[in-house]
């Protein structure tokens, strides 16, 4: 009995000829889901008089937006680098994220995951199209002294970049490659993982290789009846455009080859469809070998996949829609059984042949007569209403318990999907309802922030490789030492007040403490305040120079003394006026003149005039006194 090499071609594609079946199966599952966010859940048979109720489309927006509704910057931290190059390097990272749409390919994913498929995928990867030049086969100091020397440098043909990019791109769970054994939730974990994909001929020729004599192969061996999530065939547009399909393997060469020495080495094998052997197989190039026995750039896979939750031994978890859809599926029949029964219960009437003119009568049959009918008599023996069927109650009740059951399975209420909710609650049975909702809500974010990260740490190891303009000290090692994080529950939008209150608290709390800089924060509460940033946020002007800081003291003579009176006008703020020293002066006189004594004054007779000292006389002794 022969074996094949674990490494081998054979064995490489018997591990993706076996993925693709049971990926076969959930496809077909998978666009169901998807059909029924859509409104469409009536596949075979013919929807009328069915009533589709469309649950999934409010439940996929309302939870999609809890978890993911922006795009927050990643925060870097390390013991070992330098602040000033940490925060150069975070601030590339988070630009070129920007330019990577990540936000959209993150987005998308979480949908796929909460609707469609229960997991979702990432590619991270950095791109570029070569020429071919004429390059100096020496390095550039022994070109530069052959130059001098007026001898010519010897040249090589060699390939330069003439266009570059970083790109985020959402994969779809039904392009999706992993190994079937594989039973944990952590990807990074299993052995390989991988993708099928289409090119256009001349993006295949660029990123494989591919020559015009492989033309005719490739493009002649696309499988048209390749499902997707929208189950339709992949031969819609097979007049339009010519397709080659492949199948990109990244795998961890440790687990296939018993030579290899290191854990991180990461290799990369790609499959043509129409071709037996693999166009690449080489090293992963988001990674390069250290000579001190490490991989510098990305140790991670560059496929990045998310799951809200974990089945034991089953690494893809079923959507929020297929864990629903037997409820859905209640909801719709119970839906139909109420519209027909209101269709069974439209009024009848009769009517007494032997009292009713016959012309009235076949009015009535034909359903002419709604307004005034004449009869003989009293018509209440003439005309009457046949007894209509009433509605069980208990089907309402049924209809509010598959709600109910929905809900639950959701993690989402009425009031987390903007409804009101019926019945009414305590504040304490409200409150602890939320907290636990919050909870299940808070461990499904976390794992959608974790998720980002990820693609965020890819990203930067191939930053820290390929974006040499930044030209960073020891630029090739830095995404190694940092740690990625984004700030507690950034993922999610918060309104203009909400943000305004969150940053003045912050602001309260840290202006004074010299370690942060508030501008970038009061340009944010501008624009959250709708005020235009350049009119109203400029930096702060200098504080012009503040003299010595002397201090004086002085007792009651020193004021007496012209130079303590001097050093006190120094400061105008302090010093006397003259107003105030004319003031000090009468309080001084009035304080150093000697009491009068007493003169007893003769009584004077009755009528006589009063006699005493006048004014004058009281100033003049005043005077004599001085």
């Amino acid at each position: 009995m022969s074996t094949i090499a674990p490494n081998s071609v054979d064995a490489w594609k018997t591990r993706i000829d076996a993925c693709k079946k049971v990926r076969r199966q959930l496809v077909r599952d998978w666009g169901v889901n998807v059909d029924y966010r859509r409104g469409k859940p009536f596949t075979v048979q013919s929807d009328e008089n069915r009533v589709n109720v469309n649950t999934d489309w409010s439940m996929t927006r309302a939870k999609h937006a809890a978890l993911w509704s922006v795009t927050p910057s990643v925060v870097l931290t390390s013991a070992q680098v330098p602040p000033p190059v940490l925060q150069a390097f975070g601030k590339a990272l988070n630009d070129t994220l920007t330019r990577a749409n990540v936000g959209a390919a993150v987005d998308e994913s979480v949908i796929d995951t909460i609707n469609a498929a229960g997991i979702g995928a990432v590619l991270v990867a950095y791109e570029a199209r070569l020429e071919e030049v004429e390059v100096p086969a020496v390095d550039p100091a022994a070109a530069a002294v052959l130059q001098q020397a007026g001898q010519e440098v010897p040249t090589v043909k060699g390939q330069r970049p003439t266009s570059t990019r970083f790109v985020t791109q959402r994969l779809s769970p039904s392009d999706l490659l992993w190994p079937v054994e594989f039973i944990n939730s952590d990807f990074d974990q299993a052995p390989w993982i991988g993708r099928s994909g289409r090119m256009t001929w001349s993006e295949a020729k660029h990123a494989f290789g591919l020559t015009e004599a492989q033309r005719d192969d490739v493009n002649s061996s696309t499988d048209p009846s390749r499902l997707n999530l929208r189950n339709d065939r992949g031969d819609v547009h097979a007049d339009l455009i010519a397709d080659v399909e492949f199948d990109e393997i990244f795998y961890r060469l440790t687990a296939f080859d018993e030579d290899a020495k290191y854990f991180d080495q990461i290799q990369r094998v790609v499959f043509v469809t129409g071709l037996d052997r693999p166009v690449i197989d080489e090293p992963w190039k988001g990674q390069q070998f250290d000579p001190s026995g490490t991989y510098l750039g990305s140790c991670k896979f560059p496929i990045r996949i998310l799951t809200l939750t974990y089945i034991s031994d089953d690494p893809i978890p079923p959507s929020d829609t297929a864990i629903g859809r037997p409820q859905v599926n209640e909801l719709i029949q119970s839906r139909t059984q109420m519209l027909m029964q209101r269709d069974r219960s439209i009024p009848l009437r009769w009517h007494d042949v032997n009292r009713l003119d016959p012309l009235v009568a076949s009015n009535l049959m034909l359903g002419t007569w709604q307004g005034s009918i004449p009869v003989q008599g009293s018509g209440d023996a003439v005309i009457g209403e046949v007894k209509r069927a009433q509605y069980p109650a208990d089907d309402y009740t049924f209809d509010r318990i598959a709600k109910s059951d929905l809900a639950e399975q959701w993690s989402l209420g009425a009031n987390q999907v903007g409804q009101f909710a019926s019945g009414e609650r305590s504040a304490t049975e409200a409150q602890a309802i939320q907290q636990s909702n919050a909870a299940r809500i808070g461990y499904e974010r976390a794992r959608v922030a974790a998720f980002y990260t990820g693609i965020a740490e890819v990203m930067a190891g191939l930053v820290a490789l390929y974006q040499t303009s930044l030209q960073l000290p020891n630029q090739t090692q830095l995404a190694g030492q940092v740690v990625y994080t984004v700030r507690p529950d950034s993922t999610i939008r918060l309104d203009s007040d909400a943000r305004l209150k969150q940053l003045a608290q912050f602001l309260n709390l840290t202006a004074n403490s010299g370690y942060i800089n508030p501008k970038p924060i009061l340009e944010e509460m501008a624009a959250l305040a709708n005020v235009d940033v350049s009119q109203v946020v400029h930096d702060p002007q200098p504080k012009p120079p503040e003299g010595p800081n002397i201090g004086y003291s002085f007792k009651g003579e020193d004021l007496l003394n012209p130079l303590a009176l001097a050093i006190m006008m120094k400061d105008p703020a302090h010093a006397p006026g003259p107003q105030e020293v004319e003031a000090a002066k009468r309080a001084i006189l009035s304080a150093q003149m000697p009491p009068q004594p007493m003169v007893p004054q003769p009584i004077p007779a009755p009528g006589s005039p009063r006699i005493g000292p006048g004014i004058d006389a009281i100033v003049k002794r005043s005077e004599e006194v001085q």
